[in-house]
C-alpha cells in the first residue's frame, strides 16, 4: 500500500482545523494530565507511598489509551468532545489496565534485549487498544489480533513514523 504523506497531511490539517473541540487543545489536557501523573509520581516517592504509585498509575494508564481511542474516533471523522478525555475510563477500563500492564512488561522484557528488542514490540502491539474497542476481545486477544493486522506491514508503518 502506497501512502501520499502530503495530501495526509493537508488532510489532517483541515480536518483538525474545522474539528470543536480542537484535537490540539484535548491534546493540551492530555499533556497537563501527563503532568499531573510525573508530578504524584514524584509526590508518591517522596512520601514512600505505594498507594498513591500505583492509583497515578491506573490512571495513568486509562489515559494512554483514551488517547488511542481519542485519535482513532478523530481519524474516523467521528464527533468527540472535550470527554473524549476520558474514553478509556468508558470503554472497558479493565480490559485497557490489564492490556497496559501486558504490553509494559513485555516492553520491559524487549528493552533487556537492546533497541531492537523494544522497538519489535512496540510495533507488533500498537494496534491493541484499538481492536479491543473495536473488537470487543480480551487484552491477550487483542494483542495476538495486532500483530496478526501488522504482518507484512512493519516497513510501511516505520517509514510512516520516520516521516512524519
Amino acid at each position: 500500500m502506497k501512502f501520499d504523506i502530503i495530501s495526509m497531511r493537508q488532510r489532517a490539517k483541515a480536518f483538525m482545523q474545522s474539528k470543536k473541540p480542537n484535537p490540539k487543545a484535548v491534546g493540551v489536557i492530555f499533556a497537563l494530565l501527563m503532568i499531573a501523573y510525573v508530578v504524584a509520581c514524584f509526590v508518591s516517592l517522596e512520601k514512600e507511598s505505594w498507594t498513591i504509585f500505583i492509583i497515578a498509575e491506573i490512571v495513568y494508564m486509562n489515559f494512554r489509551n483514551s488517547n488511542r481511542i481519542y485519535g482513532l474516533k478523530i481519524s474516523r471523522e467521528e464527533e468527540v468532545g472535550f470527554d473524549g478525555v476520558f474514553l478509556a475510563f468508558k470503554e472497558s477500563p479493565a480490559q485497557m489496565i490489564i492490556l497496559c500492564i501486558l504490553k509494559d512488561i513485555i516492553y520491559a522484557i524487549g528493552a533487556v534485549f537492546f533497541v531492537i528488542g523494544a522497538i519489535v514490540p512496540f510495533y507488533c502491539l500498537r494496534f491493541s487498544t484499538q481492536v479491543i474497542l473495536d473488537e470487543k476481545v480480551s487484552a491477550f486477544k487483542a494483542m495476538k489480533r495486532s500483530s496478526q493486522l501488522l504482518k507484512g506491514h512493519y516497513g510501511e508503518l516505520i517509514k510512516l513514523d520516520l516521516t512524519i
